[in-house]
């Protein structure tokens, strides 16, 4: 034992990590020292990633590829190669009159030049581009790549709408030997290298000194195989591949290092270490100071690591297996790993301006707006009125938090696809209770091929957001009427209700006619003798929570919904209607998923055929689940139903729900109770053959659900130049052609989309004698200033709703007011004189009352928190007091 420990373990295990580590940063210092140019040609499809802003699109000519610099200031994305290094750039600065522009080229340090031969670094070539090279950055430790400005003069050509600058046709980066003829190696990549292969030493060298016996003695070798394999893959990749490991190396190798490292500290933080650096990657890629491939490696490593602690004891701790789901979301991350926004149609359509708009508001101390001054050219537009507030909010607090208004909308994406997998988890493992099983669920409900149209294709946010929260709801539904005994399952059902309420109008409606069937079944197959009341209490206590937290904005959204009229809010019940799914026969398994509104409709029927088998796999082997298993083939089935012509009785009967205007919303509810059925084709087993086989299934249900997202996914992105903000202008103007509008009743569209003044009823001309002025004076005021010299009838360009504006001069008299005609503004009637008014939002005492019930609402609900720890702080106490001597 002594004799092996002196081999492989010991005391001795750090010693040697310390001199691989040494070892290691030799072997890979001269690996380094290899010459190599990494070389970007502009204008070709591999350069993308390396385009940051300021650059028009790739064109070619006869000889080359290029792109104009269309900004005074262009930005480039560069990798470290190592220092001393030399930049390089390659192009043309052709201009009408002949002249020479200035240029500056910056790493470190600025390089002012001029574009002409005689300050080229080298003589023209052939084809006449010039080429300009300067000293590269200075050796520095950063996991992200380097920026190269190029900042030039732009001149107008005729007949193109762009500003041009230079032409760069290329840019190269090569390390030169410095004065003792050696390459200091880029230092994120050099040191993550030799700590990654000292990581991976240390680890293996640790396990197997804990289990040394006759049977692992063979493997004592194993330690210094796998390092040296490592170092040899590292050294290669250098050698054959300089420019990939270039771009990537550093990512890969600190993707690698992270969870290594924290793997390496011991059983007692491991799990919770491991989720912890999931969270860290996340945040350093969305905040833009990592690439995507440090993330992905990250995620893929991590997630062999949780595959290795769950193996063992059958996937039984919910926490790695939480874990073993967030790694597993690797591919849909990857999407949004890029910091570009995906040219889905909802994003720049609604999302994108609400969200700059409400920053604006929110910045000016409006915390919670009902009015939107700026869109439809400044004449407004009403808050929350249909679609709630969070799927606005948490971007914006994303934004707040210091994130670009993309990568926001990207995080709040990628955190509703956490909430989502883990509620259908919860909620599967509830229903089937096998862990393994929930696990295919969840994975199941993440890559339903509709979630990637939603997102990634329309650009329904608030949709999106919707469906992450109904597992969580379909769950704490059924532990309230399991176990009705238990306080936390009404308070649960509640606060998620009231999520979802306030987060997706479509998913609280269309959900309803689902949730009656479920909702009878499960009370009959649970029914218990003397419970009723108990449970009756319990459901009604769960639904005056969600409703009272929620209140005020229902209650606005829902009462004060006749003043509004909404554009396409509804849609007809024609066979041709967009309401119903669109699938040309059952085995239609897959679509592909383009950048198309109309995908919206697609019915893939993969899922089901999946959930089908597991159902007949589980009426086999779960004869106990039976009844459960039953009224979850009918829900699902009858969810399905409703997304077809066949079900237009029900659609006519309650036309209410014709306003989530496609069907198709319903897949995310009907994936729901499908997910536990296709779980059962992973079931665990205690035989070790059917365990084999169940995991065979398992995976090739993933596969094949895998196959049906990607394999025809198209997810054009805008250019990362864009970063989501909004020019003023454009809010005031874009956001007046969108499909959905809330306007009042009966407005003429085409009377409103343009800008408007205040004017005179009776056409009077404002001159010398009869004067108007209307300007915004804050985020839900104007100001009105008028001359009259007889009495007349004023038309201000903002929408009239009955109750809403508060008109009042400077001594506090109020005035009436009225709808216009056509364009429904605010009309009021004005005597002579001169008059200065304000015209101010206020709320109506429905608003009021929904704002007192939900302040009420939250106001009781801590104080039966802080009863409920206070008594049972109190049971604890009197637990652990010592018994007195009697």
């Amino acid at each position: 034992m002594n004799e092996n420990k002196s081999i492989i373990g010991g005391y001795s295990v750090r010693r040697q990590s310390g001199l691989i580590f040494l070892l290691s940063l030799v072997v890979l210092g001269l690996a380094y020292q290899a010459p190599f140019t990494y070389t970007l040609n502009l204008g070709q499809s591999s350069d993308d990633w390396a385009v940051l802003r300021g650059f028009g699109e790739g064109e070619r000519n006869e000889s080359f590829s290029f792109r104009w610099t269309i900004d005074t200031q262009a930005e480039l994305r560069l990798p470290d190669v190592g220092w001393p290094s030399r930049v390089g750039l390659v192009g043309l600065a052709p201009r009408p009159d002949g002249s020479a522009p200035n240029a500056t080229l910056t790493t470190d340090k600025s390089f002012p030049l001029t574009f002409t031969p005689a300050s080229a670094s080298f003589p023209p070539a052939e084809d006449g581009r010039l080429t300009f090279e300067i000293a590269g950055p200075a050796p520095h430790f950063r996991l992200g790549p380097n920026r190269f400005l190029i900042s030039s003069d732009l001149f107008q050509p005729t007949n193109e709408p762009r500003s041009l600058g230079l032409v760069v046709s290329q840019v190269y980066l090569k390390p030169q030997p410095g004065r003792w003829g050696l390459i200091v190696p880029p230092l994120a990549s050099w040191l993550g290298g030799a700590i990654f292969l000292t990581l991976l030493y240390y680890n293996l060298a640790t396990a197997l000194r804990r289990k040394v016996d006759s049977r692992l003695a063979r493997y004592r070798s194993l330690p210094y195989l796998a390092t040296g394999l490592g170092l040899a893959l590292v050294v290669a990749t250098r050698l054959w591949f300089p420019e990939w490991l270039a771009v990537n190396g550093t990512s890969v190798v600190w993707g690698l290092v992270l969870p290594l490292g924290v793997w390496s500290l011991g059983k007692r933080w491991r799990v919770l270490g491991l989720l912890g650096q999931l969270v860290l990657g996340l945040g350093l890629v969305y905040s833009g100071l990592v690439l995507a491939p440090l993330t992905l490696t990250q995620f893929i490593a991590t997630g062999s690591l949780f595959l290795i602690l769950a193996l063992p004891h059958r996937f039984s701790s919910h926490l790695e297996n939480i874990g073993l789901l967030t790694s597993l979301t690797a591919p849909i991350g990857w999407l949004t790993w890029q910091g570009r926004l995906p040219r889905a149609i909802d994003f720049v359509t609604y999302h994108l301006p609400w969200i700059n708009e409400l920053d604006y508001l929110i910045r000016q101390g409006n915390l919670y707006p009902r009015w939107t001054p700026d869109f439809v050219w400044q004449q407004g537009w009403t808050n929350f009125s249909f679609y709630p507030p969070v799927s606005r909010y948490l971007p914006e607090l994303l934004h707040l938090a210091g994130l670009s208004f993309n990568n926001g909308l990207l995080l709040t994406g990628y955190l509703t696809l956490l909430v989502a997998i883990i509620g259908c988890y919860f909620w599967s493992q509830e229903l089937l209770k096998d862990r393994r099983a929930a696990l295919l669920a969840a994975l199941a409900f993440c890559y339903l091929p509709y979630r990637f149209v939603d997102f990634f294709s329309s650009g329904t946010l608030s949709n999106y957001m919707g469906g992450a929260l109904l597992p969580w709801v379909v769950w704490w539904l059924t532990c309230l009427v399991r176990y009705p005994h238990k306080a936390r399952y009404p308070l649960a059902l509640g606060l998620v209700g009231a999520f979802l309420a306030l987060t997706s109008t479509p998913q609280l409606l269309i959900f309803l006619p689902v949730v009656v069937l479920y909702l009878p079944g499960l009370l009959l197959l649970e029914r218990r003798m003397g419970s009723w009341r108990k449970l009756g209490l319990r459901l009604a206590l769960a639904g005056g929570l969600a409703f009272g937290l929620s209140a005020f904005f229902l209650l606005p959204s829902t009462l004060e919904f006749n003043q509004v009229g909404m554009k396409f809010a509804r849609t007809s019940l024609d066979d041709s209607s967009r309401l119903w799914a669109n699938a040309s026969s059952p085995f239609d398994f897959w679509h592909p998923i383009e950048p198309s509104f109309g995908a919206i409709n697609s019915f893939a029927t993969l899922p089901f055929w999946l959930a089908l088998a597991g159902l007949l796999v589980l009426l086999v082997y779960r004869p106990l689940l039976r009844p459960y298993l039953g009224l979850v083939a009918v829900v699902t089935t009858w969810a399905v139903f409703l997304q077809f012509p066949v079900s237009r009785f029900f659609w006519q009967t309650f036309s209410v729900f014709t306003t989530v205007q496609f069907s198709s919303r319903l897949l995310y509810t009907t994936m729901i109770f499908a997910a536990p059925l296709i779980g059962g084709l992973a079931l665990n087993s205690k035989k070790q053959s059917g365990r084999l086989l169940t995991s065979l299934t398992g995976l090739l249900a993933l596969g094949l659900m895998l196959y049906a997202c990607f394999y025809a996914l198209k997810c054009p992105y805008w250019p990362p130049s864009f970063d989501g903000t909004i020019s003023r202008k454009s809010l005031i103007e874009q956001i007046g052609s969108a499909d959905v509008m809330y306007l009042p009743k009966g407005t003429d569209i085409a009377e409103i989309t343009k800008f408007n003044k205040a004017g005179f009823e009776d056409g009077r001309p404002t001159g010398t004698t009869d004067q108007l002025d209307w300007e915004i004076t804050g985020t839900d005021n104007y100001r009105l200033t008028a001359r009259l010299s007889r009495e007349a009838v004023v038309t201000v360009p903002i929408f009239w709703f009955e109750g809403w504006w508060k008109v009042q001069d400077q001594q506090g008299r109020e005035y009436q007011t009225e709808a216009a005609p056509i364009t429904h503004h605010i009309r009021l009637t004005l005597p002579p004189g001169e008059h200065r008014l304000t015209v101010k939002l206020q709320d109506t005492p429905l608003r009021l009352f929904g704002y007192g019930l939900s302040l009420l609402t939250l106001i009781v609900l801590l104080v039966y928190v802080l009863l409920r720890l206070r008594r049972r702080s109190s049971a604890e106490r009197m637990q652990h007091a010592p018994t007195p001597n009697l």
